[in-house]
């Protein structure tokens, strides 16, 4: 059993984002990697109000990277949508790059237990600092978040979405994410480079 490491990539003015994903089982595999990717795509699509309609029209996911992780040795390979790059449709202005929708993924097992995705690039109308995230951009994210988790069902049996240790290029720890939850208030990534959600 295989375990990948997927690394979606969008930008926004000249700022590269990166949001890093694992997925492990028999389906999870360097040739497999092309519907993997394009499912990650396909997940901004999901629900009444999709993903990307909370987006700026100024941000991009453009490409990704897959590199399967149980050998330090394996290559990191580029991978393109399929369907191309998927921008955002909202149409006012985005947040503050810094400032982020936190989805955290969790297990219900010992650590490794919990993975955050820091969301960058949504637009402005959809937070306020007195009430949060409108019910609306939660519901979304939430529809996100359960289609990646979902995607033993909907991709193939043999694949889940796993929060991952790496310590020094190798793999010490992996297990299975079942659920996932919206911070209701904006989180700042002061200590990040701008616009990287890991």
């Amino acid at each position: 059993m295989s375990t990948l490491r997927i690394v979606l990539q969008s930008r926004i003015y000249g700022n590269e984002i990166r949001n890093i994903f694992y997925f492990a089982g028999a389906y999870a595999e360097i040739a497999n990697a092309q519907a993997i990717v394009d499912y990650i795509r396909e997940a901004y699509l999901q629900g009444t109000t999709t993903l990307a309609s909370r987006l700026s029209q100024d941000i991009e996911l453009y490409a990704a990277t897959v590199k399967d992780v149980t050998d330090a040795a394996n290559p990191t390979i580029p991978v393109l949508f399929t369907l191309g790059p998927l921008q955002g449709t909202g149409t006012t202005d985005p947040l503050p790059l810094q400032t982020a929708m936190m989805v955290t993924f969790r297990s219900l097992t010992a650590p490794p237990n919990q993975s955050r995705r820091y969301l960058c690039g949504m637009v402005e109308d959809i937070h306020d600092g007195q009430t949060g995230w409108t019910g609306s951009a939660v519901t979304a994210a939430l529809d996100w978040g359960n289609y990646l988790l979902d995607i033993a069902t909907n991709l193939d049996p043999g694949i889940t979405m796993t929060v991952t240790r790496i310590n020094a290029g190798v793999l010490v720890g992996s297990n299975i994410l079942d659920s996932v939850t919206v911070t209701p208030y904006a989180r700042t990534q002061r200590r990040r480079t701008p616009g990287r959600g890991i």
